[in-house]
C-alpha cells in the first residue's frame, strides 16, 4: 500500500479544479496556481521575456487570491474591450457597404459621360479629348 504523503505529492488537485504533478506545470495543464512540495498553493503569472514565457511567482493566500482576482477583472475588461472593438467595427462595415455602392455608380456615371463627350482614358489614367472627333 502507497503512502498518503505519496498520493499528496503525485497528483494534485489545484483550486482551479485542474490536475497537476508535483511543483511543475505539465504540457497539457496550465494553471497559474502550483502546489510545492513544501507548502499550500502559490499564484503565479506567465509573461514573456525576450520571445521566452517566465513564470513570475506572485504569492500564496490572500495576496495569491487578490492578484488572482485582479488578473481576472483584468482578462474579463481586455475581453470586453475586444469585443466592443469587434461590434463596432461590424457596424462599420455594414455602414460602408452603401457608400461603397454609391462611389461606384457615380464611377461609372462618370466614364459614360467622359465616353460620350468624346474623351478617351490615356495610358496613365488621364481622361484627353480623342482628336479627330467634335462635339456635337
Amino acid at each position: 500500500m502507497k503512502s498518503s504523503s505519496w498520493i499528496g505529492r503525485r497528483k494534485l488537485a489545484c483550486e482551479t479544479g485542474q490536475a497537476r504533478e508535483g511543483n511543475t506545470t505539465t504540457a497539457d495543464v496550465v494553471s497559474p496556481w502550483e502546489r510545492r512540495e513544501r507548502g499550500g498553493l502559490y499564484y503565479t503569472r506567465s509573461r514573456k521575456v525576450n520571445g521566452r514565457v517566465v513564470r513570475e511567482y506572485v504569492g500564496g493566500g490572500l495576496l495569491g487570491q487578490l492578484a488572482a482576482r485582479m488578473d481576472a477583472e483584468e482578462r474579463r475588461r481586455r475581453e470586453e474591450e475586444r469585443a466592443s472593438r469587434r461590434d463596432e467595427r461590424e457596424r462599420i462595415e455594414a455602414l460602408e457597404a452603401p457608400v461603397a455602392e454609391l462611389c461606384e455608380a457615380a464611377e461609372i456615371l462618370a466614364r459614360a459621360t467622359l465616353v460620350a463627350g468624346g474623351y478617351r482614358q490615356h495610358n496613365r489614367g488621364e481622361w484627353r479629348k480623342q482628336r479627330g472627333k467634335h462635339q456635337e
